[in-house]
C-alpha cells in the first residue's frame, strides 16, 4: 500500500515586492557587470585606503586604475572581486598602455603590490555620500566607489596573457 502525501500548509510564501526587486537587481548586476579577469576599473582612493593597510594614507588622488583578477563569474552581490591596482610606468610585471584617452601609449604597471584589494560586487554600483559642496564640483564620474574605465574597458590579448602568466607564477610562489 502506498501512502498519499498529505496536503501541506507550508508552501513557500511569495517574495515581497522589495525582496523580488532586490533579487532581480542582484541577478541583473551579477550578469551584466564584467568583473572577470582583465576588466579595467577606476577605484576611488578612499576605498583603496580602507582596504589596503599598506596603501599611502596621505594620497590626495581621486582614484587608481585597477584590473580584476577574478577567474569565475560572480553569483552574488557580496562576492569578492580581487583587483590589482596600477601605478605609472612600465617597471611592473604586467604593463598595460592607453588607459586614458589623452595618453594612448602611457604605460601603467600592475602586479607590483601583491595583495589585491578585496572589493565586493555591490561596490561597483554604489555612489559615495555627497556633500553640498561636492554637488557643485561633481563631474560625470566623481562620487563612484568603482567605475568602469570607459576609454579601455579590458586588457588586450597580450596584456591579458601577461596577467595570467603573473597570476600563475604568483600562485606557484604561494604554495
Amino acid at each position: 500500500m502506498t501512502s498519499v502525501p498529505e496536503p501541506s500548509d507550508k508552501r513557500p510564501s511569495p517574495l515581497s515586492c522589495e525582496e523580488s526587486r532586490a533579487k532581480r537587481l542582484a541577478n541583473l548586476l551579477t550578469t551584466c557587470l564584467d568583473v572577470s579577469i582583465g576588466a579595467i576599473w577606476w577605484v576611488n582612493e578612499s576605498l583603496l585606503k580602507s582596504r589596503l593597510s599598506h596603501y599611502d594614507q596621505n594620497s590626495t588622488r581621486e582614484g587608481h586604475p585597477c584590473v580584476s583578477v577574478r577567474t569565475h563569474p560572480a553569483q552574488s552581490l557580496f562576492e569578492r572581486v580581487p583587483m590589482l591596482f596600477g601605478s605609472s610606468g612600465d617597471r611592473g610585471p604586467v604593463v598595460a598602455r592607453g588607459l586614458t584617452r589623452n595618453a594612448p601609449n602611457y604605460p601603467t604597471s600592475f602586479g607590483q603590490i601583491v595583495a589585491p584589494a578585496p572589493l565586493q560586487v555591490w561596490e561597483f554600483v554604489v555612489r559615495m555620500g555627497r556633500t553640498e559642496t561636492s554637488l557643485d564640483e561633481e563631474t560625470e564620474y566623481r562620487g563612484w566607489l568603482v567605475r568602469a574605465n570607459a576609454w579601455k574597458p579590458r586588457f588586450n590579448e597580450e596584456e591579458l596573457a601577461a596577467l595570467q602568466s603573473w597570476i600563475a607564477s604568483h600562485t606557484q610562489r604561494r604554495r
